[in-house]
C-alpha cells in the first residue's frame, strides 16, 4: 500500500468513525428509550465508541480492498488527490459497500453490547414507588 493510500485509509477511517458514532449512536439512543429495562449507559457508550472505531478501520480497509479489486490493482498515485480520484471514481461502489458492511456489523455488535450493558438494579423511580407502597 502506498503512502497516499495509507492516508486515504486514515481519512476514510476517521470519516466512517464519525458517521458510525453519530448515526449509530442516535439509533441506539432511540432503541434504549423505547426498549424496556435498565441499561448501564456509560458502559454502553465506552464499548460502542471503541467498537465503532475498530469497525470504521476495518470498513475503510475493506472498502479500499474492494475498490482496488474493481480497478484491477492498487493504483500508484503521486498524491493524495490522485489516489482519491482513482479509488473514489473507479471504486466508489466498493468503498460504499465497505461502509454498508460496517453498518451491518456495527448494528449487530451494538445489540450485543446492549446485552452486556444491562443492569439488574431498579431505577430511581422504581425505588421511590416501592418505598411509598410499604
Amino acid at each position: 500500500m502506498t503512502v497516499e493510500l495509507g492516508t486515504l485509509l486514515v481519512s476514510l477511517t476517521v470519516l466512517w468513525f464519525l458517521v458510525y458514532w453519530i448515526f449509530g449512536g442516535v439509533v441506539f439512543a432511540i432503541i434504549s428509550l423505547v426498549r424496556p429495562g435498565k441499561m448501564k449507559r456509560v458502559r454502553f457508550s465506552c464499548l460502542y465508541t471503541v467498537f465503532s472505531a475498530l469497525i470504521a478501520y476495518q470498513a475503510a480497509k475493506l472498502g479500499i480492498l474492494w475498490a482496488s479489486e474493481a480497478t484491477g490493482s492498487i493504483p500508484q498515485a503521486s498524491s493524495l488527490s490522485e489516489a482519491i480520484v482513482v479509488m473514489g471514481g473507479l471504486g466508489f461502489v466498493g468503498i460504499l459497500l465497505g461502509l454498508i458492511a460496517g453498518f451491518v456489523v456495527l448494528f449487530i455488535g451494538g445489540w450485543v453490547i446492549m446485552l452486556f450493558s444491562r443492569s439488574k438494579e431498579k431505577s430511581w423511580y422504581d425505588r421511590i414507588t416501592d418505598k411509598k407502597d410499604e
